[in-house]
């Protein structure tokens, strides 16, 4: 079964760009795949580096920008809630974004 937990794991590898090395569709392959890291040191190394590299660049691990997000979401909910009675979908731009 697909649980949640499983869902958000594959999520994180994919946002960090290691979701073709580490997510794998079976206990089986989870097991293959854990004794090949193991004794192959440097395929575990370069995985480690592609990591560390996603880590450093990626908004995933990017705290202030969340608390400056989720700041702004707030504000924008309290806004709403003292204009009006009806709910709405609010949608923070993320500044700190590029064009894409």
């Amino acid at each position: 079964p697909h649980l949640l937990c499983n869902r958000v794991g594959c999520s994180q590898a994919m946002a960090l760009d290691i979701g073709e090395d580490t997510i794998t569709h079976s206990i089986e392959e989870y097991k293959q795949r854990a004794v090949r890291l193991a004794t192959n040191v440097e395929e575990l190394r370069q995985l480690q580096h592609k990591l560390a590299t996603s880590r450093a660049v990626s908004p995933f691990f990017d705290t202030s920008r969340w608390v400056k997000s989720f700041g702004r979401a707030m504000r924008m909910s309290a806004d709403v809630a003292s204009a009006s009675t009806r709910f709405m979908h609010i949608v923070v731009a993320d500044s700190e974004r590029g064009p894409e």
